[in-house]
């Protein structure tokens, strides 16, 4: 597995039918397929949910990538299988827990399926209530290069109010969100990998968010639900034919 930055931006469950087993009124298992991870498939009094995807013909996959979960909060594991039949089901990711609420993201060798599931269960314990923002089935970009380094892979930054009395001095500060906003440049990238590779994602998805993971080995849990914050694309050119990239992402922090 190579230890390059990967941007999963392909979630082929957008375009699937959904199905589950069980929904929670006003919380639809379609919310889960959409990227806004706050607005959340839901189900509960049981120890073992699933939902489902039927492409309607076989796709691929290399990854699977959740976000807005209680899965840790509630001592529950997950799993995810393929089948071809909706009966026959192959796994694909063997259970895991996970240690925090936070998105995460599993990589695997490419399949081809037409239906993807994932279980959460808490392995026979008492029954739960699930919430569930973003399920994520589907393919990554693959940088071939690392980022240039010094870089802040955890830059924040706050947004807040603050409350003055009528000379002006500071009452309180309330913080009303966190903001992650990082910023990458990656050089040395071949006109070749730029023409047929970057500018064709960016051209079709550049308005969808993203899951970005900035060193899929040593950093693997360091998986961040993001949108671009650039309005301007800019690839210099280089008259040695290797070209850098300046990647300007923002997301809110998870907490």
């Amino acid at each position: 597995m190579s230890w390059y930055p990967r941007l999963l931006y392909l979630n082929r469950a957008k375009d699937a039918t959904i199905t589950s087993s069980a929904e929670t009124t006003g919380y639809p298992d379609d919310n889960a397929v959409d990227w806004r991870d706050w607005l959340r498939w839901a189900a509960a009094d049981t120890n073992t949910y699933w939902i489902k995807a039927n492409y309607g013909s076989q796709v691929t996959a290399t990854a699977l990538g959740l976000s807005g979960h209680n899965i840790y909060t509630n001592g529950a594991r997950y799993k995810l299988d393929g089948s071809n039949n909706d009966a026959d089901w192959t796994p694909i990711v063997a259970y895991i827990t996970p240690d925090t609420d936070f998105t995460r993201v599993d990589f695997f060798t490419e399949v081809t399926y037409q239906y993807f599931r994932l279980t959460i269960d808490n392995n026979g314990g008492a029954s739960f209530d699930l919430e569930l923002g973003l399920f994520f089935v589907g393919n990554y970009i693959e940088f071939p290069e690392v980022p240039d380094f010094p870089a802040d892979p955890d830059q924040q930054k706050d947004h807040s109010t603050r409350q003055r009395g009528e000379s002006g001095r500071l009452l309180g500060i309330v913080n009303d969100w966190t903001e992650r906003a990082t910023t990458w440049t990656i050089n040395y990238l071949t006109q070749a990998w730029v023409s047929n590779t970057w500018l064709p994602y960016w051209t079709s998805y550049r308005f969808e968010p993203f899951i970005w993971v900035w060193d899929s080995v040593d950093h693997g849990t360091e998986s961040y639900l993001m949108e671009w914050n650039m309005e301007t694309m800019n690839i210099p050119y280089n008259q040695v034919w290797r070209m850098p990239l300046t990647l300007e992402m923002r997301g809110v922090k998870e907490e």
